[in-house]
């Protein structure tokens, strides 16, 4: 343990944020080295920050946590359905908007991510965004400058509308699309499902130079958006000659963007099983896993395209990292890591966050003149225990690989639970007709079986009960959450753990009957 090493990033923070409350009270300006500052500071979670920052959004306190101004709040609730309200700060934006305008650089972009309508705006003067909103807002001055196929009014919402329709009618009309950029790939996912969904009228829409009046706009965004519109008859053309019965059952996506090279979003963890449904629809086009990124900092980015390993990123984050299983309880520094180890990461950061756990587990892959490679593995909030054996989302995941490569059957989405000291598991079948068939057919016992013998340790033998739920049903609750949390789309992680009786009654109620 290198007790005595100074850390010239950790040291800039403290010192930044040393005549903020927290600073003072945690002797910030005597911090010279790493271990002073793991005495002094505890560990900490959302929960241990909540009530300083309801003091700044509800009573209007500042310079309570970060002696930095704050730009806004970020909107996150994770795996759990809690919003949460992150605190940032310019400094503590700069590392997105430095990846952001790396990842966009000259290629003509389409952007899955805009920024939440600015309604809401707490006692210190600062609004409540999304993420990427901030940092769409940041850069607001540079968009124009950038080669982005969406409209800004689309980028920058002032009232909740259908942004998702809005985005496929501005993707599609444009055939000279280069890259796709998402948070996540399950946001890629569900653009191409809408896309597919709402082919025809698309291509009506295109052709006219209209928007659909069943498509939920407010007046004032029609009336900006008629400047960017135009009826494209020789693009409705080409899109029609493309369709057919089978045109979706493929790799269709290079078929309607032929300059299309890459889509970046990350796909590790819990989004593992869109980046494989990706795969199906993108054919020779890359997927570039992009940022490991969360609301409290840049953890990672893509060492390479089609590959879920990630390089630690080089942010103004200071990183810590806590063994998962036994062994120390000390937090280790980046280069101290060890190849096939697993860990929970910790941030400290330039907006009021000190030795913060994100729940997140990653596995490191490999070592490189002290910095890691490693892959997200999974959210330590999103784990079940079932006797003695812990069942996380990474492990049901492989379970489902192994499931399809056995059966042939094709698996969209799932959640688990507990149930009478079993695991209950809820599968969502992709949509074409010849799997849900395949769905219908198949003995569920059997599944189960199957299920069981991937997740089951040795010694340990876990019982799976099986069930098909309804085919989206990851993305209604998903809508449910958006309007009740008033969150923005591109930001909602999906549910893996039945961890609650909300979610239980909704995902039940949704199993086929």
């Amino acid at each position: 343990m290198k007790a005595n090493q100074v850390n010239a990033k950790l040291i800039k923070i403290l010192q930044n944020n040393k005549d903020s409350d927290c600073g003072r009270n945690l002797d910030f300006r005597y911090i010279k080295i790493v271990n002073g500052f793991r005495y002094l500071a505890p560990i900490s979670e959302y929960d241990s920050i909540a009530p300083l920052i309801e003091l700044t959004t509800r009573i209007g306190e500042t310079g309570i946590y970060t002696s930095h101004p704050l730009i806004g709040y970020s909107l996150t609730s994770g795996t759990t359905g809690v919003p949460r309200f992150i605190p940032c700060t310019k400094e503590h934006i700069e590392d997105y908007q430095k990846e952001f305008l790396s990842i966009v650089g000259k290629e003509k972009t389409m952007l899955l991510m805009e920024s939440l309508p600015r309604d809401k705006k707490f006692k210190d003067g600062v609004y409540l965004d999304s993420i990427s909103g901030l940092v769409l807002q940041s850069l607001r001055k540079k968009i124009e400058g950038l080669n982005i196929v969406n409209p800004e009014p689309i980028l920058y919402l002032d009232e909740d509308c259908d942004s998702e329709y809005l985005r496929a009618f501005f993707a599609l009309s444009d055939a000279g699309i280069n890259q796709i950029v998402s948070p996540f790939s399950w946001g890629v996912v569900n653009f191409f499902d809408n896309i597919k969904n709402n082919y025809n009228m698309l291509i009506k829409d295109i052709e006219n130079g209209c928007i659909d009046s069943s498509v939920k706009i407010p007046d004032e965004l029609s009336k900006e958006l008629k400047t960017y519109i135009r009826p494209n008859k020789e693009r409705a053309e080409a899109l029609k000659a493309l369709y057919s019965e089978e045109f979706f059952d493929g790799p269709w996506v290079e078929k309607v963007w032929p300059k299309m090279s890459k889509v970046v979003a990350g796909g590790g963890g819990s989004f593992s099983i869109y980046s494989k449904t990706l795969k199906k629809y993108l054919g020779k086009i890359s997927h570039n896993y992009g940022l490991y990124a969360s609301s409290e900092a840049v953890i990672g980015k893509a060492l390479q395209d089609d590959s879920d390993v990630y390089t630690l990123a080089d942010s103004s984050v200071f990183f810590e990292f806590l063994p998962v299983g036994g062994g120390t309880s000390e937090t280790l520094l980046a280069d101290e890591l060890e190849v096939g180890k697993s860990y929970k990461v910790l941030v400290t950061n330039n907006a009021g966050l000190y030795r913060y756990m994100l729940g997140d587990v990653i596995q490191v892959t490999e070592m490189k003149n002290g910095i890691p490679n490693f892959k997200l593995m999974y959210r330590s909030a999103q784990e079940l225990a079932i006797g003695k054996t812990k069942i996380t989302e990474d492990k049901i995941f492989e379970a489902i690989c192994a499931l399809e490569k056995k059966t042939g059957i094709s698996v969209a989405d799932f959640t688990f639970g507990e149930e009478d000291d079993k695991c209950l598991i809820l599968l969502e079948p992709a949509a074409d007709s010849s799997n849900l068939k395949k769905c219908a057919e198949a003995s569920l016992d059997d599944i189960a079986d199957i299920m069981e013998n991937e997740i089951s340790d040795s010694g340990d033998k876990i019982e799976c009960i099986v069930h098909f739920s309804e085919p989206q049903t990851q993305l209604l609750y998903r809508d449910v959450r958006r309007y009740r949390e008033k969150a923005a789309i591109d930001q909602i992680k999906p549910v893996r753990v039945l961890d609650n009786p909300i979610k239980v009654k909704f995902f039940k109620k949704m199993i086929e009957r």
